[in-house]
């Protein structure tokens, strides 16, 4: 069996990617995604759809960074929530 019985389904997400003002203006990006996908794919979602420039960006949920590995499930992203990009990269120390 690929799925654990009590690990309930992915759901679909409305998010709204935010920008800094630096990039793009402050624009407002409305995305659908499953909670199962990681914040990696969405920021190649953006890149790939050509809505981000190619850069290194963090994304920022609830006054969190994200890791680019982890789902938005893991983040706790809910339906409706804004998930807030801005150019960079962290460097841990």
């Amino acid at each position: 069996m690929s799925r654990v019985k009590d690990d309930p389904p992915s759901k679909r997400l409305s998010l709204v990617v935010q920008t800094s003002s630096s990039l793009l203006n402050s624009a407002r990006i409305p995305v659908e995604m499953k909670d199962s996908s990681t914040v990696y794919e969405l920021k190649e979602l953006l890149l790939s759809g050509k809505i981000l420039p190619v850069d290194d960006y963090l994304f920022i949920h609830k006054q969190r960074i994200m890791r680019e590995n982890c789902s938005l499930k893991w983040h706790g992203v809910d339906d409706g929530d804004f998930l807030y990009v801005f150019k960079g990269t962290v460097c841990r120390a």
